[in-house]
């Protein structure tokens, strides 16, 4: 499907293509994880669509493959683990925006999906030595993915410490920890000599410390909001489909149940309290969906883990596969008639982006030896993939730029006339001076994707640096 939509690209892939030039510890304010293997997809299938594609949803899949095998372990039968693990179809987060976009949040998921598979497997007594070592790989390989993958760490090792504090109390968690540090290592060491890049992904937080009651209320909000936006979708269809409300039902009681179970709902809790504890210390006071993935994507295991085996009788799991195809259908038909149906109506989103045009001129009229620096990720990304030959980066990614020769300056037109300040604070910040422009600013017009009236201007100039 993705194949069919064109080879503009969206925002998140366009960042890939540009990272996956290189190989480093690090690159920008997210680890480096997920780059790294877009890297070896790009090197085994070519820098395209292709390997983008491909990458990426091999990682849904294993958050699939994960969510099942750990929905197992709640004890919960083939079909009824099957039907939870694609569930995940119902989480808008995973279900459409994953598909759509998303890279790192994508990767952590899955990371945490395998390490979910392995908690509940050790909740049910499997607490061996190869346990840990598996436990120390996927803690380094997560906390590799993304940084929020240590707030799940931190809420899956909690509740095993409250099922039994021997899981936890013992040096095999310390050999964990050990393969974790030595994993992250490079990473570690790359964010203490570029600090300024590895945080600047915290910005998105907007953390801003302690604030007033009136603020905490909206924070609090906030955060409610996220959390409700999340998992609304599912919980309706679930609750309208499977009806489980038989008296005498209650979901959230421990009692009785087995302890991979008790141990899943812990995590749930604790994943919402260590959410309420970091908007209390740093006043953070915008959540996304996205970052609460590799914290809640189990929602669907937890409510089946939860519900009375009565409530799914044959009619009503025919009825819920039935759900389960519509939703997946209806995601596909979305994605097509979001690229091909929009236009129509004049809505026109980054797969619209005339990326082969406005590469094909900008090489016809610029030194096709010059490295370039765009305004942002998604013209860099979508230049490189068909400038394939040229080097180019943008503002926020730690690559290195040549020292002396030319470099081609390009920027969305329809927003500044000049060079943009974020371009000439990375020279700067590059210590790329003295410089002197040897071309005014020109203007590339392209009509977009799909389109007989809307265009994109794409503003280009030359900048020479002095030996």
């Amino acid at each position: 499907l993705r194949l069919t939509l064109g080879d503009s690209l969206e925002l998140d892939e366009a960042e890939q293509m540009i990272l996956g030039q290189r190989l480093q510890a690090g690159y920008t304010g997210q680890p480096p994880l997920y780059t790294w293997l877009q890297i070896g997809f790009f090197a085994v299938f070519g820098d395209g669509v292709l390997a983008l594609a491909l990458l990426k949803n091999l990682l849904l899949f294993l958050t699939y493959v994960g969510s099942y095998f750990a929905a197992r372990r709640l004890g919960i039968g083939a079909v009824l683990a099957s039907a939870s693990a694609l569930s995940l179809l119902l989480l808008t987060d995973i279900g459409w925006e994953s598909q759509r976009d998303l890279t790192h949040s994508v990767l952590v998921t899955s990371m945490a999906a395998l390490s979910l598979w392995l908690g509940c497997s050790m909740a049910s007594g499997m607490v061996q030595l190869k346990h840990y070592v598996l436990l120390g790989v996927l803690i380094g390989l997560g906390t590799l993915s993304k940084l929020n993958y240590l707030f799940f760490l931190t809420a899956l090792v909690l509740s095993l410490y409250s099922l039994d504090r021997r899981m936890i109390l013992r040096p095999a968690f310390l050999l964990s920890l050990l393969i974790a540090a030595a994993l992250v290592s490079p990473y570690a060491l790359w964010m203490n000599e570029t600090l300024g890049v590895a945080t600047s992904s915290m910005k998105k937080l907007d953390a801003s410390g302690p604030v007033s009651l009136e603020n905490l209320l909206q924070n609090l909000g906030s955060l409610a909001t996220a959390v409700l936006q999340f998992g609304v979708l599912f919980v309706v269809l679930f609750l309208a489909t499977v009806r489980v409300w038989p008296r005498g039902w209650s979901p959230l009681a421990s009692e009785g149940r087995p302890a991979p179970v008790i141990f899943l709902l812990r995590l749930f809790w604790l994943s919402l309290a260590i959410l309420l504890a970091y908007l209390l210390i740093t006043g953070a006071s915008t959540f996304k969906g996205r970052w609460l993935l590799p914290l809640l994507f189990y929602l669907p295991l937890l409510f089946f883990a939860l519900a009375p085996p009565e409530a799914f009788s044959e009619r009503v799991l025919r009825r819920y596969a039935k759900l389960l195809l519509a939703a997946a259908i209806l995601v596909s038909i979305g994605l097509l008639a979001r690229v091909y149906v929009g236009p129509l109506f004049d809505k026109y989103t980054k797969p619209h982006f005339p990326a082969a045009e406005l590469a094909r001129a900008l090489d016809e009229r610029t030194e096709s030896q010059s490295p370039i620096v765009a305004e942002n990720s998604l013209i860099a990304g979508n230049l490189q993939l068909h400038l394939p030959a040229r080097y180019i980066s943008f503002p926020t990614v730690d690559f290195p730029l040549p020292r002396q020769g030319n470099l081609l300056l390009v920027w969305d037109a329809g927003k500044d006339d000049e060079v943009p300040d974020k371009i000439m604070d990375y020279l700067e910040q590059q210590s790329l001076s003295p410089v002197f422009f040897s071309s005014a600013p020109q203007i590339l017009e392209v009509q977009l994707r799909l389109s007989d009236s809307r265009t994109f201007r794409l503003a280009w100039q030359q900048l020479s640096l002095s030996p």
